[in-house]
């Protein structure tokens, strides 16, 4: 495939003939950028092994760069890529490069602006700036030679922004620039040039206020940034919008003051007392549905600052309304009283023989009026009714209102107020505040500390509070509230216990903002008994679940399964149950909080039904997905049952720990370990495993335990523990002879047979092979059979490798035959150790490459890092270290991640041979060491191809170390993992 474009305004990209080209691997993305850089001009050798490795470039540094370079070339065509003058150099065309188009829209667009042209400017500015996918060279930007080149770009594109801007200003569309004004400030908040057009566009737009008020943070953001004043150029900009005297963008551009309104406006929105902590995409939002709504709903669970959000759009929104008013809900208690207390909001008297409502139309219709329904869920209907009436008679009128439920009238709007914004991932401690749930509990932890700020030991306690109450402000505020007499890892540490801990609310708040388990009450209550009954029950999901899942669930008592649908869409009307489309499929989550409560609120013989129901929908979903991870749809049904991971943990927890279901917790063991074997996870998994094994009730030898058997040796074996997956497999064999199931006995001795063949036993493999193979024939089952000749070829491939050769045949027919992507990845991976074996290392490439495409194509997290310690030691036993540390690398990675201890220990060997082969012999000897130490811990024997070139590296490090080496290798067996870890990171 030849490259077509590259793209460096953003994480880098690559765009071939037939769509994107990878470029994987974080050395060879930097060579790409650094010569993208400079592109058409050599980069010298040494400078490019400078750049590469910051300035301290390894021993290996020239091959290296040298392997990576052969493989661009591969991936972005030969003649890209050339040698000269003792260096590189990449050819790219300026059209190829988006950087060169987007410099040449920018001067381009500057020219058209200072030649009178505004609207051809404006759309050449607009498309260079729609080029910016993200941070400019965001591969290497925090790099001493990229970040230079990183600047440049991102001072150009924020003079681009500034002259787009003008150029639309200049064309009227004040109203338009605002917002992205507004975000270009937010982005570049030292920038006057960009406040300068922010407070034109608000002027212009009949927002005198709002330009004088953002002059005014302005001034406060320089003063606590840099301790000075706005430019001249600005305090003049402010004089001329308080004497409504500024013409816009342009001198050239003729006056246009606004007049004087001859009406006052009328508001009755409280002062704030606290600070609102900045939801720009919310207010954005919000604010310009509002602008075609008549009626807009904010609804959203409790707490997550639907009130506060209506009322900061409602003060910002008083220059453009004649009247803005707060009618407040909440204290009613009967619907009937909704029209009176709009009534003494708006200053109307109930007159006798007159309806109240049409004195209310009368009042509202003196030009455009905001009213703010707030907290309408209890008194919904008359709410409603209201509403309507009010849409009919006044068609300048426009409502927001705030309720957890939506109104239901035509033409409504909804508009779902989500929680603040979590951290997620690794985020630095100043990025914390980058999120607006981080903001405002550190905001309110302030308020009882001052002076509190995240920092290095407190940030992870801070994530989890703020992630554990789902980022819902209320909560977060009680929490905050909390820290008058405690710290926040105190907090954290409490928070399993929340309902007793966040209880310290404001006390002139409504009764249900003052407690958390009160914010809670005041939606159960308005809930009839169907709903609580399914809330309820929805409670014993950790965490997302289907539609399915939930019918099979909260069904039950007084709740008939059709009924469930409708229930559980009115849950979520109701801001008690949160829907994500996102996947394809509609997946339903209860907030932690609410899902504590739910949980709270169970009672036997309820909690004991849900957990059942909860266990065996699950144990059916399982049984049905187990056969076909032999089968062409093992990638559907991996995704599939990934999305309920959480669930099938705590379905099996369940039927491991409830009376009467030892046979139900064996066939859920036996069938979810399809799955986890295809995830690579053999940690907590096998135990739960065990576990289930281990029930009084389980140890009849049923077809049931003989399969969960089968499963804990094959998961044990995977995870490096033979003598423990040896006697899980015999009692299986036994079991399958006891009840003559061939099916189970191939099952069982084909692991039997690779257990022994990792011990070095090679006739007890053949034997246990044989068995296999024929058990599997007299099952019929293909994907038996398939595995069979499998286990049978690797038994005898190293005293008969024709007939192997014939078994692995015959295995990768059945395979294709079955649509069996795994294994053939797996007959491949098998192919390739004997062409390694027989000296074919390029044909032992060619077929690892061909079962990681297999492998990564069913997104198997299992075999990828045996592939990856494949291609490292075929690079190996071709001298080709660079590639082969970095494959042993990737390997290891892999294998700790999945809980496979044997490859861990073949990967730290291959490390010690490259590392040796470079010449960093410590670095051998002490890989050297760990290997040795965990091989004898798992009580393996060596593979012949490795345990030669372990000979022959022991060798090489005895000649080289002398007296040093034996003292390097007992070190190296003391390693802990955080320092294999940290030797193992230098090849990533």
């Amino acid at each position: 495939m030849r490259a077509r474009s590259f793209s460096l305004l953003g994480p880098m990209t690559v765009a071939g003939e037939a769509g994107e080209i990878a470029v994987n691997g974080t050395l060879r993305r930097r060579l790409l950028v650094r010569l993208l850089i400079a592109a058409n001009r050599p980069v010298q050798v040494e400078r490019l092994q400078d750049d590469l490795w910051d300035g301290e470039p390894p021993p290996s540094a020239a091959s290296t760069l040298k392997s990576h370079v052969s493989l661009l070339r591969r991936s972005l065509g030969a003649d890209r890529l050339s040698s000269r003058d003792g260096g590189y150099v990449l050819a790219v065309a300026p059209a190829e490069l988006d950087v060169s188009v987007f410099e040449s829209e920018a001067a381009l667009g500057r020219r058209l602006l200072r030649d009178g042209d505004p609207r051809q400017a404006a759309q050449v500015l607009g498309q260079g700036l729609a080029r910016w996918r993200g941070r400019a060279l965001a591969d290497v930007a925090d790099t001493s030679w990229g970040e230079p080149e990183a600047v440049r770009l991102e001072e150009l594109r924020a003079d681009v922004i500034e002259r787009w801007l003008e150029a639309r200003l200049l064309l009227g569309e004040a109203g338009e620039v605002v917002a992205d004004a507004d975000a270009a400030v937010a982005e570049h908040p030292l920038r006057e040039a960009l406040w300068a057009k922010l407070m034109t566009a608000l002027y212009r737009s009949g927002r005198q206020a709002d330009a004088l008020r953002a002059y005014q943070r302005l001034r406060e953001l320089l003063a606590d940034e840099l301790g000075i004043s706005p430019s001249p150029e600005l305090r003049a900009l402010e004089g001329e919008i308080l004497r409504q005297e500024v013409a816009g963008a342009s001198a050239a551009v003729p006056a246009a003051p606004l007049t004087a309104p001859s009406w006052r406006r009328r508001s009755n929105l409280p002062p704030e007392l606290t600070s609102f902590i900045p939801r720009p995409d919310e207010l954005a939002r919000v604010t310009a549905l509002l602008e075609s709504a008549g009626l807009l709903t904010l609804t959203g669970t409790g707490g997550t600052g639907k009130t506060r959000l209506a009322l900061q759009v409602g003060r910002e929104a008083e220059e453009r309304f004649e009247g803005v008013w707060l009618c407040e809900l909440a204290p009613l208690e009967d619907g009937a009283d909704v029209v009176r207390e709009l009534a003494a909001t708006t200053g109307c008297q109930d007159q006798a023989g007159v309806d109240l409502l049409e004195t209310i139309a009368q009042q509202l219709a003196d030009g455009t009026q905001l009213v703010i329904l707030d907290n309408c869920e209890h008194v919904l209907a008359a709410t409603a009714e209201l509403a309507e009436q009010l849409l009919l008679r006044l068609p300048g009128v426009r409502l927001l209102a705030t309720s957890r439920s939506p109104l239901g009238v035509p033409g409504e709007v909804l508009h779902r107020v989500p929680s603040m914004s979590l951290p997620a991932g690794e985020t630095s401690i100043e990025g914390l505040l980058d999120f607006e749930s981080v903001r405002l509990f550190v905001a309110r932890s302030r308020d009882q500390q001052p002076g509190f700020a995240p920092d290095s030991e407190n940030r992870g306690a801070v994530v989890s509070v703020c992630v554990r109450l789902d980022g819902i402000p209320l909560a977060l505020e009680l929490a905050a509230a909390r820290m008058r007499t405690m710290s926040v890892a105190d907090i954290e540490h409490h928070l399993d216990d929340r309902f007793r801990l966040l209880t310290s609310g404001v006390r002139t708040a409504p009764a249900r903002q003052q407690t958390l388990r009160s914010l809670i009450d005041w939606s159960y209550e308005l809930l009839d008994g169907a709903e609580r009954a399914v809330l309820r029950r929805l409670g014993v999901f950790p965490f997302d679940f289907d539609l399915a899942a939930a019918e099979s669930v909260a069904a039950g008592g007084t709740v008939e399964r059709p009924a469930v649908l409708d229930l559980v869409s009115s849950l979520v009307d109701k801001s008690l149950l949160q829907v994500d489309m996102t996947a394809g499929t509609a997946r339903y989550r209860l907030l932690e909080t609410v899902r504590e409560y739910a949980a709270g609120k169970l009672a036997e013989p309820e909690e004991s039904a849900a957990r059942s129901a909860h266990a065996r929908h699950f144990l059916s979903l399982v049984e049905l997905a187990a056969p076909h991870f032999s089968g062409p749809e093992q990638l559907a049904w991996r995704g599939r049952l990934e999305q309920d991971k959480d669930n099938l943990r705590a379905a099996f927890a369940t039927l491991i720990s409830a009376a009467g279901e030892g046979e139900a917790a064996l066939a859920f063991g036996a069938a979810v370990s399809k799955f986890w074997n295809s995830r690579g996870f053999y940690g907590d998994e096998v135990e739960l495993l065990e576990a289930a094994l281990a029930r009084d009730d389980a140890g009849a030898p049923t077809a049931a335990r003989g399969a969960a058997l089968a499963a804990a040796g094959y998961l044990m074996f995977r995870r490096g523990e033979s003598a423990r997956a040896q006697q899980y497999l015999e009692e299986a064999v036994a079991i399958a002879d006891s009840l003559g199931s061939v099916s189970l006995r191939a099952d069982a001795l084909r692991t039997m047979a690779w257990v022994a063949d990792r011990r070095g036993d090679h006739e007890a493999a053949a034997r246990c092979a044989q068995g296999a193979f024929e058990a599997a024939r007299a099952s019929g089952e293909s994907h038996l059979v398939a595995r069979a000749y499998d286990v049978r070829a690797a038994s005898c491939q190293h005293v008969d490798p024709g007939r192997a050769r014939a078994d692995y045949a015959e295995a990768l027919r059945y395979c294709r035959a079955i649509g069996d992507g795994l294994g053939q990845a797996s007959v491949l991976n098998n192919l390739a150790v004997l062409d390694l074996e027989e000296g074919d290392h390029q044909a032992a490439r060619s077929r690892f490459t061909q079962a990681l495409t297999l492998a990564e194509g069913v997104w198997d997290a299992a075999l990828v890092p045996f592939l990856e310690y494949g291609l490292g030691l075929a690079a190996a036993l071709d001298d080709d270290h660079a590639l082969a540390e970095g494959a042993f690398a990737v390997a290891m990675r892999g294998a700790r991640r999945t809980g496979q201890r044997s490859l861990v220990a073949y990967s730290l060997l291959g490390l010690a041979v490259v590392r040796t082969a470079a010449g960093r012999h410590g670095d051998g000897a002490a890989l050297l060491g760990a290997s040795s130490a965990l091989f004898e811990e798992l009580g393996e024997e060596t593979e012949r191809l490795e345990a030669d070139l372990r000979t022959r590296t022991v060798q090489r490090l005895r000649e080289s170390m002398g007296d040093q080496f034996d003292g390097a290798v007992r070190d190296g067996r003391l390693l802990s993992s955080a320092e294999i870890a940290d030797l193992v990171t230098q090849a990533l």
